[in-house]
């Protein structure tokens, strides 16, 4: 009985997380959607999701952000009229691409607080050798063939080849230019990552769409 009502519960903090996309009606976590509010007979973007007002979800797509900033019409419940947003199409990508890049930072200074994260080729293949296990193996765009064929093949994954270059990535870190880095899985390195991801689509268009 214990379990069944356990099992319930459960199921409903996750349900009542979930939000659907009003562009394609895909469902996710709140979390990894963007939230929109209506104040004042304005529609904007509440990045942080911590404005208390009548609210609507998107992915994090071009696709779906511009189709709901192109919508004529949205739930009553939501706004009534025509749609007035705050920011148009392209401040809200710069907007998008801006707040990734901060929260990238962020949360790479708590992963490197934390000890998470292993920056460098060497020190990622010496980890490797001794059995250090990586959920993430993330590459600058301009490292070198060689330098992704070895630490993939170390460490036996995949590189995720961000649209940052060397010393973008390095910026960062110490200033000093970075061609690759590895994080082990924690709650940090999946934040971390998913805003790598999200940058990815506001670089190169939506090559990771949902």
């Amino acid at each position: 009985m214990i379990s069944a009502v356990l099992k319930k519960t459960g199921k409903m903090k996750r349900t009542d997380r979930e939000r659907t996309c009003f562009a394609c009606n895909g469902t996710d976590s709140k979390e990894n959607l963007m939230k929109w509010v209506a104040v004042a007979g304005r529609i904007l973007p509440d990045w942080l999701q911590k404005i208390e007002a009548r609210s609507i979800y998107t992915h994090y797509s071009k696709n779906c952000i511009s189709a709901f900033l192109n919508s004529r019409k949205l739930p009553e419940k939501f706004f009534h009229g025509i749609p007035v947003f705050e920011i148009g199409q392209e401040r809200i990508f710069s907007f998008l691409k801006e707040r990734s890049v901060d929260s990238i930072s962020h949360f790479l200074s708590i992963c490197r607080k934390s000890g998470v994260v292993f920056k460098g080729q060497n020190l990622i293949m010496e980890k490797a050798k001794k059995g250090q296990k990586f959920k993430y193996l993330i590459c600058a765009s301009d490292v070198s063939e060689n330098t992704v064929s070895d630490v993939e093949r170390v460490t036996g994954m995949h590189c995720f080849k961000t649209g940052l270059d060397k010393s973008a990535v390095g910026e960062m870190f110490d200033g000093r230019p970075t061609g690759v880095f590895a994080l082990v899985e924690s709650a940090q390195s999946e934040k971390l990552f998913f805003y790598m991801n999200l940058l990815e689509k506001f670089i190169s268009g939506d090559k990771y769409a949902h």
